[in-house]
């Protein structure tokens, strides 16, 4: 019996474990359907049963415990029993339109649809959950100084500006939540401090697809954000002390990832592909860290630095396919370390007007030009330790001074190993075209007094009185010229500038008081008498002999009987 025993369990054993092999290969032999995060979440969403719902609106911690009471929300607002506000539909009409998001025109904040949930002023713990919220006029979820919010689970969609929004709140938690189709942004978070957002999916929003702006030590873990037609993930306007970590930013129509003005945050362990322009971005941003990222397929840089973006941290990081690996603009103090940097189209890595910085340990590898390239005003780098093999130009070119080289590994670089250029600095053409500008604008400036001079000498010359020798006037002109040359301060005898106040012509002597006490009035003349004819026919004769000034005649008629020159005028 002890043997049949055996042999029966022997048997068993064996038949299972043949129908289990079988099993097994069936298993193996059946097509297994594989879907990304963000489908598996889509088809989560598409499996909840929702409850319509009418929007609602929140002012204070009573208004939430009131409403919690006549609407039957579970829980008591503590930590242990938040409010729950789950499972609910509200569908608005899209109206307004997306204008200036950083200056909003001022709304009543209870209109209906333009919040479609509008929580403020509450410190009570609370949780919307596994609701379908679309076509807010402005935010589908608006919260306005609170704390100890959880939302999760939510499908957002379609608001006319962000699909979620968080101003002055504190220690909230975002997660497996799906944003999308919103005109401006999908999660966007303003002035507010220990946020935790993950799982998230923000794709396909006008703008971004999670936002901070003035908010500081918050977590942004494991999120997805595509498609957006801005950018994936922007950290803006000195949000400082953030740690971007594990999310993946693609096809974004400008970067995936971008820091504007802020400071000490730390990207790390991200996959950045296929943006438009660049994969992570930083402008005017110190003291920040991207490490373990792995960034490929850009339309543009790796990784860009621009405008003063210094003291910043790149390490560890995988680079690759994309226009230049690393570029710095104007970036100092940064130290770019142990990177690995290959078939990027232009160069590994790319300093411009940079200096002071450090390249240490990165292995540069098949580039489509240079290893490294050092342009403009460059000076005082330091590049050691390098291993730069196979690049299509040059392993290192030189277009700067006082660098320091040492300790580098090269190997089969098409054009060799260093090639030392010159290249004007861009402060350099700064200066050369300013330059230009201000010699344009100092010959404009003689051009335009030497016109303005030249003119008023012109003028003044055609505004001269015109000097006419008394002796070739007719009689019944020389009364008026008499008086016209001594107010003048010309004489009216023989035509020489007289000084002010003269009583007699310095040229030829004549009395310009007598001469003027003698002056003859003709018909026009207001002093006009008529004794004028008298007068003028005593001028026929009875003068002492002169000689004539044209002809040399002597002679004691009026007119010179040889030339016809007129002569003076009384004895």
């Amino acid at each position: 019996m002890g043997r049949r025993k055996a042999f029966l369990v022997v048997a068993l054993i064996l038949s299972f474990s043949i129908s289990s092999m079988i099993v097994l290969e069936n298993i193996e032999n059946t097509p297994q359907l594989q879907y990304s995060e963000h489908e598996l979440r889509r088809l989560m969403h598409s499996t909840i049963q929702y409850i319509d719902h009418d929007p609602i609106y929140v002012t204070d911690n009573s208004d939430f415990i009131s409403q919690a009471n006549l609407k039957g929300w579970l829980g008591n607002g503590t930590e242990l029993n938040p409010y729950i506000i789950s499972g609910i539909s509200i569908t608005g009409n899209g109206e307004g339109i997306p204008r200036d998001p950083d200056n909003p025109p001022s709304v009543n904040m209870s209109d209906p649809f333009r919040f479609l949930i509008n929580i403020n002023n509450t410190n009570l713990h609370f949780h919307i959950s596994n609701s379908l919220l679309a076509g807010a006029g402005r935010y589908a979820i608006y919260l306005y100084n609170v704390s100890n919010a959880r939302i999760n689970g939510n499908r957002i969609t379609s608001s006319n500006w962000d699909g979620l929004r968080l101003e002055y709140a504190e220690n909230c938690t975002i997660y497996n939540n799906s944003v999308y189709n919103n005109s401006l942004r999908g999660i966007d978070i303003r002035n507010s401090n220990n946020i935790e957002i993950y799982n998230n999916s923000g794709y396909s929003n006008g703008v971004n697809g999670f936002y901070f702006g003035r908010s500081r030590n918050n977590t942004i873990n494991n999120n997805i954000a595509y498609n957006n037609l801005w950018h994936g993930i922007s950290i803006d306007d000195y949000s400082h002390d953030n740690t971007i970590i594990n999310n993946t930013a693609y096809n974004n129509s400008m970067e995936g990832i971008g820091l504007w003005d802020s400071n000490n945050n730390k990207i790390h362990n991200n996959s950045v592909y296929d943006n438009n322009w660049c994969g992570i971005y930083l402008y005017s941003s110190i003291s920040n860290t991207i490490s373990s990222n792995t960034i490929f397929n850009q339309g543009w840089e790796g990784i860009e630095l621009d405008e003063y973006s210094s003291i910043n941290n790149i390490y560890n990081n995988s680079i690759y396919n994309n226009y230049n690996g690393i570029i710095l603009y104007s970036a100092s103090s940064v130290t770019i370390e142990n990177n690995t940097l290959f078939y990027n189209s232009y160069n590994g890595i790319t300093l411009i007007d940079s200096a002071r910085n450090s390249i240490i340990h990165n292995f540069i590898i098949n580039n489509g030009e240079n290893g490294i390239s050092l342009d403009g005003s460059s000076h005082h780098n330091l590049i050691v330790n390098n291993s730069i093999f196979n690049n299509e130009g040059y392993g290192i070119l030189i277009g700067s001074s006082d660098n320091t080289f040492s300790g580098n590994n090269f190997s089969n670089n098409q054009r060799g190993e260093t090639q030392t250029v010159t290249y004007p600095s861009w402060s350099d053409l700064t200066t050369s075209f300013f330059t230009f500008l201000i010699g344009l604008v100092i010959i404009g400036i003689l051009i335009f007094f030497g016109l303005s001079i030249g003119a008023i000498i012109i003028l003044r010359s055609r505004a001269k009185p015109k000097v006419v020798p008394y002796s070739t006037m007719g009689v019944s002109q020389r009364g008026f010229q008499m008086e016209a040359r001594t107010e003048s301060g010309f004489c009216f005898n023989c035509g020489s500038r007289i000084p002010p106040k003269a009583k007699f012509c310095n040229l030829c002597g004549t009395s310009l008081e007598e001469m003027a006490d003698k002056r003859v009035k003709t018909k026009s003349d207001p002093f006009y008498s008529d004794d004028f004819e008298k007068r003028e026919s005593d001028f026929s004769s009875g003068y002492e002999k002169v000689t004539c000034p044209v002809c040399g005649n002597i002679t004691d008629q009026i007119k010179c009987e040889e030339c016809g020159t007129q002569l003076k005028m009384w004895k």
